[in-house]
């Protein structure tokens, strides 16, 4: 929800999104971040994964998030979308972040179906029922007892992080956060304005 800086937002009422413990956001999902972040995804330009981790690094938001994970984890693709696309964009922002960062990457979960792209997919609960149960948990070594950050590209309603972190549960992790370039507002709203 869109929020002046330091304020509460209106739809948590300030206590969070659970299973997160929280959840950061480099940027708002517009220009120019848009077009790169498509750019990266859609036109096989993941080389700019690479620029855009580092610009995520940058921001003290991220750091302090990072100081406090035991293991990045990659929002996974479904196999048949990863071989169409040729990579995942959220394990190739992943690998800079734990190249630079030296926080190690797991990849305990799997996408299980091959859901519609939730970009398509456009009210709020349609995006949550796309995405239920998609994720199945298949390592629960790597994190249990540790503090996880999931790791993607664009959050809207926070379906598909959502969704990632209640296949992440049984495992037991010490915390689950999320980092995301960006997060859009299908309202287009400012996420800084009053």
């Amino acid at each position: 929800m869109p929020v002046p800086e330091g304020a509460a937002c209106p739809y948590c009422q300030g206590g969070g999104v659970y299973p997160f413990d929280s959840i950061v956001a480099v940027g708002t999902f517009r220009q120019p971040l848009r077009n790169l972040v498509h750019q990266m995804k859609y036109h096989h330009r993941w080389p700019l994964a690479e620029i855009l981790a580092d610009r995520m690094l940058r921001d003290p938001r991220v750091k302090s998030l990072l100081a406090q994970t035991d293991r990045l984890v990659p929002v996974p693709l479904h196999f048949s979308r990863q071989i169409g696309r040729g990579y995942n964009q959220a394990d190739a922002l992943t690998r800079r972040l734990s190249g630079t960062s030296g926080v190690r990457v797991a990849r305990p979960i799997i996408r299980l179906r091959n859901t519609p792209p939730q970009a398509f997919v456009h009210s709020r609960d349609d995006r949550a029922k796309n995405v239920r149960h998609a994720f199945g948990l298949f390592d629960t070594r790597s994190i249990r007892g540790r503090r996880i950050t999931l790791v993607d590209d664009v959050m809207t309603t926070g379906a598909t992080l959502g969704a990632a972190a209640w296949a992440l549960l049984p495992g037991e992790p010490a915390a689950i956060n999320a980092l995301v370039l960006a997060i859009a507002d299908p309202r287009r709203r400012d996420f800084q304005a009053a």
